[in-house]
């Protein structure tokens, strides 16, 4: 019983021991996630005369207005000549800080950018401060980027800057750590005032916050945190530590906070009350910062092919634009997307450079019905082209704002009142509620339908096909959109569709000989309909040498397997022991015949029965022999007696040998087929 008592005891001794580990580390974050912004004593002391101030703070931010504060970015330049960070990049990071601050009436703009082609300073050894003073702007944020930053003790770490008791104005960010879009934000809340959300300077902070204004952070509207780190914050933002206060009650602390070491990531937001406080410090104790009232504002950011866009400039006493003008304003007409950049030069000697993103678009931006019904609402469509745009639209005539009904990342969804008439309406892109375009106009029109016109559809009475044609139907609608149900001569329905406007083509099966079939119209909003007939004539099928012998001959010359005859051409192809014959008008129907034929005849097209052209040499006879002759019809049939000739010798036969003008009949084509002593020697092809 002893024993068991002893290890009992022991076992909840290490237990307890285990989490006083787990919480001095929870209260210690990792190297990696660390600013070293320390609080001074004098910073503590100062802390109550400002606690004293905020009797109404979210009053004093409410009755604010913006403040643009000068900031001076020393970039530090390598052996190389690589900046340890691009304009590029450090644009993008000031419109994350502003976006931050824009709740404690603060925004800030780069007064000055200064290349600094110092190598100690890359890898920055907070030893080395001192040397920072003599690159230091009076008057403005001085922001420091080094490539590195090693602390005093050996470590590396993210940035440190001062709290208004120091009266410093400068901070220090490692570049690999001010990419990330928080860790300028964290220290420049630092900058004004604001402690780490797991501050324990003024004492540990408990999980209730009861102790909220002399403990933690002393802002009461952000949980207390034990100390977050990435190990205890999921990649999706949830807290999993396990800490717990000295009553034993669990943390929930707040993972999102800029002033948390949660992570990077996560971190998106101030408190209300950590607005407010920023607003005060900087009343109470950064008004020296220089306040700069540059601007640029464009007609809109997105435009269409031939769109000029006017921008305008504010703020300074010179103006020069990357476009080689100067001045406040210019309009340009920019024919692809482009980037527009002006240098501002102030009275307090502020050199600010602004740029705007200019996007070329096209109208498939835009979806909406181009037709609706009277009295019917209508769904539109815009495409989202950045993550903080926003968009708003109007309609023209009466200015009501349309109601969004969805949005996602790349669409955003308006709904129409119901409409009684054709409509226009204005669209307008803003940015965070900042940056505003102008009105477009004439991007998005509906018409309504109060009814169609029927009169303006045209389509022929009447047409003919070839057997087994499909047909192609060409139908001319100059009325609206309109439907069509497509009736046979019985009333059994074939097929239907609809009708845009303009011509088109309707194409349907055509197992049809001498009838009609009826188009009934409707439109949109089935108000009203039409029907139309239209006859379908089949025409007649005849067989190739019928056709022919309608034909006097007039044909190229012989031995082409495609001649022209009447309108149209004769097309000869050998295809194995067959001859495909194929005539192809201009006009009409297609008419085809296959011919049984060895592929050891000869194709030689005669025009001309008197040609003088042989038709064939026999090489020389020793004996005498029989040469028989025999004439075809394209069916098979014979059209002539045998002819039987005794040949010896070395002899050439010309076809009037064998045949008269008149022994054939009318024109057409033949075959005709020479044998000697019963062995076939020659196979030729005559057209007449």
């Amino acid at each position: 019983m002893l024993k068991r008592k002893l290890n009992f005891s022991f076992l909840r001794l290490l237990s307890y021991l285990l989490i006083g580990m787990m919480l001095f580390l929870s209260q210690t974050p990792s190297v990696s996630d660390s600013c070293e912004t320390d609080i001074s004593d004098d910073q503590i002391q100062l802390e109550s005369f400002i606690q004293n101030q905020l009797i109404d703070p979210l009053g004093l931010q409410e009755k604010s207005d913006i403040k643009n504060l000068a900031i001076t970015a020393h970039v530090i330049v390598d052996e190389n000549g690589d900046p340890s960070i691009t304009f590029e990049q450090l644009s993008e990071e000031l419109e994350s800080l502003n976006r931050a601050f824009k709740g404690a009436g603060l925004s800030f703009e780069i007064c000055f950018i200064n290349y600094i082609q110092q190598p100690d300073f890359v890898n920055f050894d907070r030893s080395k401060e001192r040397a920072l003073s003599a690159y230091q702007e009076a008057g403005t944020i001085n922001v420091f980027i080094p490539k590195r930053i090693r602390s005093n003790t050996g470590q590396n770490i993210c940035g440190f800057t001062y709290y208004p008791a120091q009266a410093r104005d400068y901070m220090v960010i490692a570049s690999s750590c001010l990419k990330n879009e928080s860790t300028l934000i964290h220290e420049m809340g630092h900058f004004f005032g604001l402690y780490h959300t797991h501050e324990h300077a003024f004492g540990y902070e408990l999980a209730n916050g009861a102790n909220c204004t002399v403990a933690g952070d002393l802002i009461c509207d952000t949980p207390a945190d034990p100390g977050l780190r990435s190990s205890n914050v999921t990649e999706e933002c949830v807290y999993v530590g396990l800490n717990f206060d000295a009553g034993k009650n669990y943390y929930y602390p707040p993972v999102n906070n800029f002033m948390s070491y949660s992570r990077k990531s996560c971190r998106m937001e101030f408190t209300a009350m950590q607005l407010a406080k920023m607003r005060l410090v900087y009343h109470l104790f950064r008004t020296h910062i220089k306040l700069l009232g540059t601007a640029t504002e464009s007609s809109h950011f997105y435009f269409f092919d031939g769109d000029s866009i006017d921008l305008e400039a504010k703020g300074g006493s010179f103006y020069r634009w990357n476009t080689g003008e100067a001045g406040k304003k210019i309009r340009i007409k920019p024919d692809s997307s482009t980037q527009v950049q002006v240098q501002i030069y102030t009275e307090n000697q502020c050199e600010v450079v602004q740029s705007h993103s200019l996007i070329r678009v096209d109208q498939t931006i835009f979806k909406f019905p181009d037709l609706v019904c009277k009295g019917e609402v209508a769904e539109i469509k815009i495409k989202r082209l950045s993550s903080h745009q926003n968009i708003l639209v109007r309609e023209e005539s009466s200015g009501q704002f349309l109601d969004m009904v969805d949005f996602d990342d790349s669409t955003f969804t308006f709904i129409t009142t119901p409409l009684l008439s054709n409509t226009d309406f204005l669209v307008s892109s803003y940015y965070d509620r900042v940056h505003v375009t102008s009105w477009q106009k004439d991007l998005i029109r509906i018409n309504v339908v109060p009814g169609t016109s029927f009169q303006n559809i045209k389509l022929p009475k009447q047409l003919e096909i070839c057997a087994d044609e499909v047909v192609e139907l060409l139908i001319d609608n100059q009325s609206n959109a309109i439907r069509y149900v497509l009736l046979d001569q019985s009333g059994g329905q074939m097929r239907e569709g609809s009708l845009r406007k303009g011509k088109q083509i309707v194409s349907f099966a055509a197992d049809i000989k001498d009838e009609f079939v009826q188009f009934i119209f409707f439109d949109k909003c089935n108000i009203g309909s039409t029907a139309r007939k239209v006859q379908i004539k089949a025409r007649t099928e005849e067989s190739l040498e019928d056709f022919l012998s309608s034909y006097i001959s007039q044909l190229g010359s012989w031995g082409d397997s495609t001649i022209s005859i009447g309108d149209g051409q004769l097309k000869i192809q050998k295809e194995g022991d067959f001859i495909r014959l194929r005539y192809m008008p201009t006009e009409g129907c297609e008419i085809e015949q296959l011919v049984r034929w060895s592929e050891q005849a000869s194709l030689m097209i005669y025009s001309d029965l008197f040609s003088s052209s042989p038709l064939f040499t026999s090489s020389s006879i020793s004996a005498n022999k029989s040469l028989k002759f025999e004439v075809f019809n394209l069916f098979g049939e014979r059209i002539d007696q045998d002819i039987n000739i005794i040949v010896q010798g070395q002899n050439i036969f010309y076809i009037h040998d064998f045949l008269s003008s008149n022994s054939l009949g009318g024109n057409g084509i033949f075959l005709v087929r020479v044998s000697l002593d019963g062995e076939l020697i020659l196979r030729k092809l005559i057209i007449k």
